[in-house]
């Protein structure tokens, strides 16, 4: 159905967070809210479905303990609920201990809530008459529209709070579009109010953001940039495939024509580069354009990595991507070959003579050399040398995987 925005018919409404950031990308866009939309059908993905089942879960013992606050959200309360969401959102199923783990952590800390709190709140907002103005959540003509985990007021109903639970590995602050829209969603509907503020649940880690409140200057200029993307979106004529941030959760990233160009799915479910993509074959355009490409990589490698490690630094938190952890990890205990050499050599020697093991053959003490000695089946010889070999690990900023 078409809707109506300032006197003229869109097509791809209502609108949201999530719609307006998958406009990124064109291609996506047009594939799941064009024309064709319904021979797609609804797409999940594991990010998503652990979402919406922890969403479900956390907004029951929200409720339960805004009832009574003495009320005890037992373990195994929390896992019949679990069940129940993962039963709509079967992808989840992976991640259900982890939903366990951070409903519990949300249970023994929640938020401090009036008695007017309410959770789930549906909001939508349309123009009428040439005015925004709030409307039915399922109005087919509505604008843009959102689902607000908790709405919290003060006594006076002058300051409003919305709380947004994230289960996402990453951390952010309360003032990303996503909560702008719904503090200017909130603002519009609710004139009287004074001041919204925005606070985000970090369920994976029992955290929670530091209060952002939002201006009356901050409020314009997301209505500004949010009308100017629905704007920009209802006006456009191509629709090309644009790789950005959301492609890990992208439904159609299998399709993805820039990334069929390069990078294919296999039998197993793994991404696989297409090295053909990027054969030279004798032509000095490929090799000149592969060289680019290299040293830009090489430039953006060492940026990217200087801004992740601040990031996570700072955010005591890592940042993680489908298969790989970015973030500060311990290497495995290893021997501190250096302090063996400048103290320990003739005590280690001794070990090797008592258990009738000739040391030469092991007291390079080079790494190469030395690793050997772990493939000895001396066992009375490695716990000897296990207890008195000095360790030492190193903490170092990498991705791995997970």
């Amino acid at each position: 159905m078409e809707h109506v925005f300032q006197g003229r018919k869109t097509n791809y409404g209502p609108y949201s967070n999530s719609r307006l950031n998958v406009g990124n990308c064109g291609y996506s866009f047009y594939k799941q809210y064009g024309p064709e939309k319904n021979k797609h059908g609804q797409s999940s993905s594991v990010a998503s479905d652990r979402g919406a089942a922890a969403h479900e879960v956390l907004e029951k013992i929200t409720r339960a303990l805004h009832r009574d606050e003495t009320f005890h959200i037992s373990k195994s309360l929390v896992a019949e609920w679990i069940v129940e969401a993962v039963a709509k959102y079967p992808q989840a199923y992976s991640e259900s201990g982890e939903i366990l783990r951070m409903c519990m952590a949300y249970a023994a800390n929640p938020p401090r809530l009036c008695s007017e709190a309410k959770t789930e709140i549906k909001i939508a907002m349309k123009f009428r008459d040439g005015k925004l103005d709030d409307c039915s959540y399922d109005d087919p003509t509505a604008l843009i529209r959102g689902r607000i985990d908790i709405l919290d007021r003060t006594d006076d109903a002058s300051i409003w709070t919305i709380y947004d639970h994230k289960t996402q590995p990453n951390i952010e602050t309360a003032d990303t579009l996503q909560m702008g829209i719904y503090a200017w969603m909130v603002k519009r509907s609710f004139p009287y109010i004074k001041e919204v503020r925005t606070v985000l649940h970090f369920a994976r880690y029992d955290r929670y953001s530091p209060i952002y409140v939002w201006t009356d200057e901050d409020i314009n200029a997301i209505e500004s940039e949010v009308l100017m993307r629905i704007a920009i979106l209802e006006s456009q004529q191509q629709w090309q495939a644009t790789p950005h941030v959301g492609c890990q959760y992208c439904p159609l990233i299998a399709s993805c024509p820039v990334l069929r160009e390069h990078i294919d799915i296999g039998k197993d479910g793994h991404w696989h580069v297409q090295p053909h993509s990027l054969k030279i074959l004798g032509s000095s355009g490929k090799a000149v354009q592969l060289a680019g490409l290299s040293h830009v990589l090489d430039e953006l490698r060492g940026i990217v990595g200087d801004e992740l490690r601040e990031f996570v630094k700072l955010a005591e938190a890592p940042v993680a991507i489908p298969g790989k952890v970015y973030g500060y990890h311990v290497s495995e205990k290893k021997t501190d070959w250096k302090l063996v050499n400048k103290s320990m050599k003739k005590e280690i020697m001794k070990i090797f003579k008592d258990h009738r093991v000739d040391p030469i053959d092991y007291m390079g003490f080079s790494q190469e050399i030395s690793s050997q000695v772990w493939r000895l089946s001396n066992e009375q010889l490695m716990a000897k040398l296990s207890e008195k070999l000095p360790f030492k690990s190193e903490t170092r900023f990498e991705g791995k995987r997970r």
